[in-house]
């Protein structure tokens, strides 16, 4: 039995961070190695670190985890530390923690060399440059438990040439670690796109409901977000999550983070990220399948079709071809929720859509500039004249009869004209103050089929 340690103890101090907690296509750096190791077929494997949120990561795959009290010490107090707290083993397989690039086929192939050559240490090399993962006979424990500092194995490798096979491997993987924010980025530069990623910017009640449809399809979504995000119809706005930490919209909950190791750990629970991220650094991190543009801001504020393999737009304000491959239609009527490859959507009238009759007069718009005060909930029945908010000693009143179906968030700095609540005339939709509406359901049916038409196509020109 080979007993496979992955040493994880280090402190990163030239790259600043944690480095095994950074993401790499997807997931932190750390993730990969402990999933390639299991992977292999190895059984028995065992996770090193002085880092507990490392530890954590270990833990939620079932590793062994080997907490490192001595990590300041250098790396033998890994080696010993695995040494020390893992089973009696016919070797040990020294892995690097970061090394996501390593592959299950090398893996295998120094484990067979050891099969073959049970009394040799087995090196990895690659057109004359040695690496690891490194496994040692358990004849050389001793020595192994007599490293001191920094040296890891290699002193006990200069001093036995004789029992070292240097086995030769396909691939540069295991030379690969990473060490500086250079190399970090060099990595995310040569990732592969995340054909499951989807990052949606804008997180109010139409882009909810994008968000929630491709949750519910299968996406890990990203929701990048301004500091000070203001939505009328909170209820149902995962966007609230920046304000609460958490947001839950018929069942799906959002959360924010702050941390690529938060972003993964939400997608690993099932959760929806929400990140503060208004120029969309992120999504050069993660290099998403899709970005969508929710803002609905009826202008574009820095979205670009090289952003990512698919890019969509909701509503007006971007051109289909140029800012992005493809325009959903918002405008209420026989076109919504429609794609647009060629051209805008139709121009913003200023116009609320019609319900019941109200069109204008459903929506209020802020009297003043100030802080709001509200004076009712969204939810509670509310009679034409009847005051829903202040602003200073400004009084906000009712325009009609009705349910109120959404109001900005109390305490909200406004400005004069600004949409600050929505009213729907028909008091028997109370209930769906709380549901996605049917217009933020018709938009991301268009979204979902222009990301599964575009995966298409795109297919089918790969196979020509």
């Amino acid at each position: 039995m080979i007993n496979a340690i992955i040493m994880a103890s280090g402190f990163s101090r030239r790259m600043g961070r944690n480095k095994l907690l950074l993401l790499y296509n997807g997931k932190p750096l750390i993730d990969h190695v402990m999933d390639h190791v299991i992977g292999s077929g190895l059984s028995s494997v065992f996770l090193v670190s002085g880092n507990e949120d490392v530890l954590e990561r270990g833990s939620l795959r079932n590793v062994s985890t080997i907490y490192n009290a001595k990590a300041d010490a250098g790396q033998s107090e890994s080696v010993k530390a695995g040494i020390l707290n893992s089973p009696d083993c016919d070797a040990y397989m020294f892995f690097s923690g970061d090394q996501p690039l390593l592959d299950e086929e090398t893996i295998r192939l120094l484990t067979e060399s050891f099969s073959e050559n049970p009394g040799l240490i087995i090196v990895p090399v690659f057109e004359g440059r040695k690496g690891a993962p490194v496994i040692f006979p358990k004849r050389f424990r001793e020595e192994l438990l007599a490293l001191t500092g920094d040296t890891g194995g290699r002193e006990i490798i200069r001093n036995h040439p004789g029992s070292v096979l240097l086995v030769e491997v396909r691939n540069s993987s295991m030379l690969l670690d990473i060490d500086t924010k250079e190399e970090y980025m060099e990595l995310i530069e040569s990732q592969p796109r995340n054909e499951d990623i989807v990052v949606v910017r804008g997180g109010g009640d139409i882009a909810t409901g994008t968000i929630y449809k491709l949750r519910k399809c299968g996406y890990r979504v990203l929701v990048l977000e301004t500091e000070n995000p203001t939505a009328i119809r909170r209820k149902v706005s995962f966007c609230e999550a920046v304000y609460d930490g958490k947001a839950e919209v018929e069942g799906v909950t959002a959360k924010l983070v702050s941390s690529l190791e938060d972003i993964s750990l939400c997608w690993e629970e099932g959760t929806v990220p929400v990140a503060v991220d208004p120029n969309g650094v992120l999504i050069g991190i993660l290099k998403p399948l899709a970005v969508v543009d929710a803002i609905l801001a009826k202008k574009n504020l820095g979205t670009k079709r090289d952003m990512a393999p698919i890019t969509i737009a909701l509503g007006p304000g971007f051109t289909a071809g140029s800012d992005v491959d493809v325009v959903i239609e918002t405008m209420r009527g026989h076109s919504l929720g429609r794609l647009i490859f060629d051209g805008s959507a139709i121009p913003d009238t200023g116009i609320p859509g019609e319900i019941a009759g109200h069109s204008e007069d459903r929506v209020i718009k802020s009297p003043a500039a100030g802080i709001i005060e509200a004076a009712a909930g969204i939810g509670d029945t509310v009679s034409k004249g009847d005051v829903i908010a202040r602003i200073g000693t400004c009084e906000v009143r009712a325009t009609i009869d009705g349910i109120l179906r959404g109001v900005i968030r109390d305490n909200s700095s406004v400005f004069k004209g600004m949409k600050i609540a929505d009213i729907d005339p028909r008091l028997d939709e109370k209930p769906n103050c709380f549901f996605i509406s049917e217009k933020a359901r018709n938009i991301a049916g268009g979204v979902l089929e222009a990301i599964l038409y575009l995966q298409n196509k795109e297919a089918k020109i790969c196979l020509q």
